[in-house]
């Protein structure tokens, strides 16, 4: 097996993963809005405003990852049509 076979077996895989990653970060946004429109609803207290801003930066931070995943894949279904 040559080293371009390995790789085109391998890109489904990696498809697969940046897919399961795009739908964890999309599960962990909206959960991140729901806590966060619950929470400060419920109670402005301080840890209710420490909490909102942890989520908050999850969600950023889910939002990057969901990028670069969303890259990734773009670029191993680019590959693939080559």
């Amino acid at each position: 097996m040559t080293a371009s076979q390995v790789l085109r077996s391998s890109v489904p895989d990696g498809i697969r993963l940046c897919n399961r990653l795009l739908r964890l970060a999309t599960i962990v946004i909206l959960t991140s809005f729901v806590l966060i429109i619950a929470s400060t609803t419920v109670s402005t207290g301080s840890f209710v405003q420490a909490f909102a801003k942890v989520l908050y930066y999850l969600i950023v931070a889910s939002a990057l990852g969901s990028l670069v995943a969303w890259g990734m894949r773009y670029r191993l279904e680019r590959g693939l049509e080559e």
